[in-house]
């Protein structure tokens, strides 16, 4: 086995997840829905990984799946130097406590019937060997980490607004401090001045825990700003990877340039948009053969509709699996009217975002949104 860098926190090799459907009464064989197939990646200590792509092309079950909510159908885990995989439901559970996940719905993930001093004190019972009398400073602890008063403790959660419902999340999952979160689509459900605050708060509590971040969104501006490195998933699999600005910069795949060219700019300057993408993602049920994107590539060739592309080194530390970038094959360009990617063009999303990306103030704890 090659040994691993110190470094390294998550090491993931071939990772596949099925899901087998019933038959029903126009198909009476079960299906199988290919949600995650052979998904390979790696996260070091303290870094971010951004993972990207359109709705329903695996990042959720990704998510669940490196974390065993839900289990695998193929592939290893290694988290800390230890393959998970093979560790039983109780050995499991020890190792939960060092990974934490936050969920993209801030009303639905907690539980309205408990207390916020209960719902962050939930992941202490669960896992922690300390004596319950020492619970209530880590308590307050995580809770003024994510800007928020000890006063709150006796409150429900339908007292308080989404931004301060995701604080809360966010607290219940990092009391335990753990080496890895993972954050499923973690402001999606939030308006775009709380959003930023949100992810100055991850970017601040990651410089002084150290924890390594899985960050999966559709917001191309929020994984360019809170990331280190982003993959990109089409169809159950990783299509590009590399250093965040280096992708959205000059993204190689042609699936990459055309999600890069669709983040909407208000004013052009001259510049056209990308022809956008000729019909609609596949189904997961039936995957196309070979490349999954050839069905609606510009530029796809025989070999993507017959033979599978595997990620490769492409330099500057980035992989990406298309035929037309492999070692030897024919130069073939995108057209010249893709423009530049995450323009911050005033009054677009992503300039807004950038500009509200201010820390985080807690004069008024009580009050924060």
């Amino acid at each position: 086995m090659v040994s691993e860098p110190s470094s390294r926190l998550l090491t993931v090799r071939g990772l596949s997840k099925q899901f087998r459907l019933p038959g029903n009464l126009f198909q009476r064989n079960a299906r199988v829905v290919h949600a995650v197939d052979n998904v390979s990646l790696t996260l070091d200590r303290g870094e971010t990984l951004g993972i990207v792509g359109e709705s329903g092309c695996g990042k959720s079950t990704l998510s669940r799946a490196l974390l065993r909510l839900i289990e695998p159908s193929a592939g290893s885990i290694r988290f800390r130097g230890r393959d998970i995989m093979d560790l039983s439901p109780a050995e499991m559970r020890h190792e939960r406590r060092h990974m934490q996940i936050v969920f993209q719905d801030p009303f639905g993930s907690l539980n309205p019937r408990m207390t916020v001093r209960d719902l962050i004190t939930e992941p202490l019972r669960a896992h922690s060997s300390d004596a319950a009398a020492d619970w209530q400073d880590r308590i307050i602890e995580a809770l003024e980490a994510v800007g928020m008063d000890r006063h709150v403790l006796d409150r429900y959660p339908h007292e308080f607004s989404g931004g301060q419902r995701q604080r809360i999340g966010i607290a219940r999952a990092m009391v335990l401090n753990p080496e890895l979160l993972i954050g499923d689509e973690p402001v999606s459900a939030l308006d775009v001045s709380v959003r930023a605050q949100i992810l100055n708060l991850l970017k601040r509590l990651q410089r002084e825990t150290g924890t390594g971040y899985i960050i999966v969104s559709h917001d191309l501006g929020a994984i360019r700003y809170v990331c280190h490195r982003v993959a990109v998933m089409y169809l159950g699999r990783i299509v590009e990877e590399g250093p965040v600005d280096a992708v959205f910069r000059d993204p190689q795949h042609p699936y990459t340039r055309v999600l890069v060219a669709a983040v909407p700019v208000p004013r052009m300057h001259g510049r056209r948009l990308y022809l956008p993408l000729v019909g609609e993602m596949p189904s997961p049920l039936a995957p196309p053969p070979g490349c999954h994107f050839h069905t609606r590539c510009p530029v796809a060739i025989g070999r993507c509709k017959t033979e599978s592309p595997q990620l490769v080194e492409i330099g500057g530390g980035r992989r990406a699996a298309c035929h037309l970038l492999t070692p030897g094959a024919d130069p073939v360009s995108l057209p010249s009217t893709l423009p530049s990617p995450l323009p911050t063009v005033p009054g677009s999303e992503t300039a807004s975002m950038r500009a509200s990306l201010s820390p985080i103030t807690s004069s008024n704890n009580n009050g924060v949104r």
